[in-house]
């Protein structure tokens, strides 16, 4: 009796405790049909990307070690192969009711960390201008690889549901309300409120919930484990910082574009300032540059506006150009502290502040008529 209780012990020793104290986690890719010299794991973190390079002995199977941290706080995997850039990522696809649905933006889950694929070939693919960091077409090549990757993991959801939290549809299928879209997206959470990859894009996209009703309704829609991840933590931090009738802004001085010169952020107390948030490589800041013109044009006898751009040094280039391409008229400046980030609440762009004569600041979503027209108003 003594001795199975000893061999149980030294199973439990040997198998769980080490899963349980580990510091890393194990993702494997299998790919027949194809033998890369190189492939790394590019991860999207909140302060930039990282790379983790693969280890293989035969050119096909590959094991990635990722740090528990990186992989809770990651929004999104790429995988890379020879040296490519981080467009040139494997895509993953997969027939799913006689319809075949892929994604190159990868995310996994503890149950699906084994990948196995078969590489069918190269697809030359044309990014548009608006996706550049230089507003200029490019040419990629998508590495296609086939597989069985589950019903309802991880990778299978990111493949199904693309366009979580981005309110928009497939090319092709009939276009809804913000409302419809939060309500499908609510819907979503709730048949699967254990998604990594739902929690994570909800923290990359959460500028875009509205109403602090609908927020908490998809939130509270999660799991405890999911909310009590990293990306549950910052969604709920969001919400109760964002949704508030008002705060003290604080007039920081910030680096002109030129680099020469500090100015503050807020250059006339005397009239109302609509602060905003944008970077050259953001496509959705670039598609609402019309709107912030039109307000500029309407309002400019009481209301600023100050681009503040959250590139870091090697991107000022392109959002200079950026500038001189749409012909803005009002100022930018350069955002790129991280603690100066937290101090305004730059959770996610494109998005601005509206600011008082009197400092008190609010988050205006200028893509929604309603909040438009507050600017009307003043």
């Amino acid at each position: 009796m003594k001795k199975k209780k000893l061999l149980f012990l030294i199973v439990i020793l040997t198998t769980i405790l080490p899963r349980v104290f580990s510091q890393e986690r194990t993702f494997k890719l299998n790919l027949e049909g194809k033998e890369f010299n190189e492939i790394r794991l590019a991860v999207s973190m909140p302060d930039g990307d990282i790379d983790i390079q693969g280890q293989t002995a035969d050119k096909q199977s590959w094991t990635f070690l990722i740090p528990n941290n990186v992989y809770e706080e990651a929004s999104v995997f790429f995988i890379v192969p020879d040296g490519k850039e981080k467009l040139n990522a494997l895509l993953f696809m997969q027939i799913e009711n006689g319809d075949t649905i892929s994604t190159q933006y990868n995310y996994f889950s503890p149950d699906d960390m084994v990948v196995n694929a078969k590489f069918v070939g190269i697809k030359p693919v044309v990014i548009p201008a608006i996706h550049t960091s230089n507003n200029m077409p490019k040419t990629i090549e998508f590495y296609q690889c086939i597989g069985s990757f589950g019903n309802n993991t991880e990778l299978n959801l990111k493949m199904k549901y693309p366009r979580f939290m981005l309110y928009s549809s497939r090319p092709g299928d009939e276009k809804k309300t913000d409302e419809e879209y939060i309500k499908e997206y609510i819907s979503l959470v709730k048949e699967h409120p254990g998604s990594r990859y739902f929690i994570s894009q909800l923290n990359s996209f959460k500028i875009g919930l509205d109403t602090k009703e609908y927020a908490m309704e998809i939130f509270n829609s999660f799991s405890d484990e999911m909310k009590e991840s990293y990306h549950g933590k910052e969604v709920l931090q969001f919400i109760e910082r964002y949704f508030v009738s008002d705060y003290a802004f604080e007039n920081i001085e910030l680096a002109t574009l030129d680099g020469t010169r500090k100015e503050t952020v807020i250059a006339d107390t005397s009239k109302y300032t609509l602060v905003i948030f944008s970077a050259s490589w953001c496509g959705p800041c670039h598609k609402i540059i019309p709107i912030y013109k039109e307000i500029h044009k309407d309002l400019q006898s009481k209301l600023n506006l100050v681009y503040l751009t959250i590139d870091e040094p090697k991107g000022l280039s392109s959002w200079k150009e950026l500038m001189e391409k749409e012909q803005i008229p009002w100022r930018s400046l350069v955002l790129n502290d991280k603690e100066i980030k937290k101090i305004y609440n730059v959770y996610s762009i494109p998005s601005s502040l509206l600011v008082a004569p009197n400092g008190t600041a609010w988050y205006i979503n200028v893509r929604v008529d309603s909040e438009k027209q507050k600017l009307y108003d003043l």
